[in-house]
C-alpha cells in the first residue's frame, strides 16, 4: 500500500521535473524576431530563422529582438536657425536591428537604442538648424 503511494508520488515528481526541463529547453522564434542565446552573460549563438530552437535549461538565456522596421517618435523640440528664427521639429526615426549581437553589446535593448537615437537626431537637427537659414529648412509638402 505504502509503496504504491510512494511510486505514484515519485512518478508525479518525475513528470513535473520533465515538464519543467522541457519548457526550459525548447523555445520558439517568431518570424518577426531574431534571438541571441547567452550563457552566463557570454554570447553563444544568433538564431535568425523562425521555428523551434533549443538551449541548455537554466544555464542559457534567450534575448529577443524585433526584426521589423521600428519607429522612434521623439518629443517635439525647438531649434534656432542660422537667421535666429525658432523652428519646432517633431522628429520620427525609422530603424532596424541588422546585427543583434552588436545591438546587444552596444545598447542592450530597444529603450537604450531609442535614447541613443533621440540624442543623435536632436544633435543633428540642432547642428543643421544652426548652419542653415530657416527658408532652406522648410519643405513644400505639396
Amino acid at each position: 500500500m505504502m509503496t504504491k503511494k510512494l511510486l505514484k508520488l515519485s512518478g508525479a515528481v518525475v513528470l513535473v521535473i520533465a515538464v519543467i526541463l522541457t519548457l526550459q529547453t525548447f523555445f520558439t522564434v517568431d518570424e518577426r524576431e531574431q534571438v541571441i542565446v547567452t550563457q552566463f552573460g557570454e554570447y553563444v549563438r544568433t538564431i535568425n530563422k523562425a521555428g523551434l530552437a533549443t538551449k541548455l535549461p537554466f544555464i542559457q538565456t534567450v534575448t529577443r529582438f524585433d526584426r521589423r522596421v521600428l519607429a522612434t517618435h521623439a518629443p517635439q523640440a525647438e531649434y534656432l536657425s542660422q537667421d535666429k528664427k525658432r523652428l519646432v521639429a517633431d522628429p520620427v526615426t525609422r530603424w532596424r536591428i541588422a546585427d543583434p549581437l552588436k545591438f546587444y553589446k552596444t545598447v542592450r535593448d530597444e529603450s537604450g537604442a531609442r535614447a541613443r537615437l533621440d540624442d543623435l537626431v536632436f544633435s543633428e537637427l540642432r547642428r543643421e538648424g544652426a548652419r542653415s537659414p530657416s527658408q532652406r529648412l522648410w519643405s513644400d509638402a505639396g
